[in-house]
């Protein structure tokens, strides 16, 4: 499977969910009306990614998802104490403020493939280049903090 920026996962995931909405409208669980959960899902995801890319770019590495082996420093304070991959939790925080504006129960079957996805594609390739650049720091770090929440 060829790497894609992750926001092109969360486009095409998001336009799976729309097509499932769709296609299977009568399992309708009318949620789209709540508006205050919406946003504040949506904003939640987009602060998390800013201030995760803000720290990295504070410790002077690589924000670029498709090129791991650029890293300079291993960021494990902030945010990245409580996730190894806070942008990825913000992203999927994003597919979850789609799913409750569109309101069907079906879309939320599509989440965990999301979850599996960008697992397979995207963070286990880049724990690989991070455990081989940084070594025991990352292995300790794997230890003490999870790889989404």
């Amino acid at each position: 499977m060829p790497k894609l920026l992750p926001i092109a996962y969360v486009i095409i995931f998001a336009v799976l969910m729309y097509v499932a909405a769709v296609v299977t409208d009568t399992l309708d669980i009318s949620l789209a009306t709540h508006w205050p959960v919406i946003v504040a899902i949506f904003v939640a995801g987009t602060l998390i990614i800013l201030i995760g890319g803000y720290q990295f770019k504070a410790a002077s590495t690589t924000v670029n998802p498709l090129r791991p082996e650029e890293s300079t420093q291993l960021v494990t304070t902030g945010i990245y104490q409580f996730s190894r991959n806070p942008m990825y939790v913000g992203f999927f925080l994003f597919l979850l403020a789609w799913a409750v504006l569109l309101g069907s129960l079906m879309v939320v079957l599509v989440l965990p493939l999301f979850i599996l996805l960008i697992t397979k594609v995207q963070i286990l390739p880049e724990e690989e280049v991070l455990q081989r650049k940084f070594g025991e720091n990352y292995i300790n770090y794997k230890g003490r903090v999870r790889r989404w929440v």
